[in-house]
């Protein structure tokens, strides 16, 4: 995760201008303790205000690569 500047093809996706800052972020969910799903995210960076809490079992899984 982390903040970048847009590509073309993804600007253009999004309705913005190429090179404005998006916010990636790599998401992993859990099904009986094997990975579920994986996916890429992009938010444009001037659309959004993104807030996450992790608790307990979720820091846990953290670690485990």
């Amino acid at each position: 995760a982390g903040a970048a500047a847009a590509e073309p093809a993804v600007a253009r996706l999004l309705e913005m201008e190429p090179g404005a800052p998006v916010l990636i972020v790599r998401r992993r969910t859990w099904s009986r303790g094997k990975v579920a799903s994986l996916a890429t995210l992009t938010y444009a960076g001037d659309r959004y205000e993104i807030f996450g809490e992790i608790g307990a079992h979720e820091a846990a899984m953290r670690g485990k690569g």
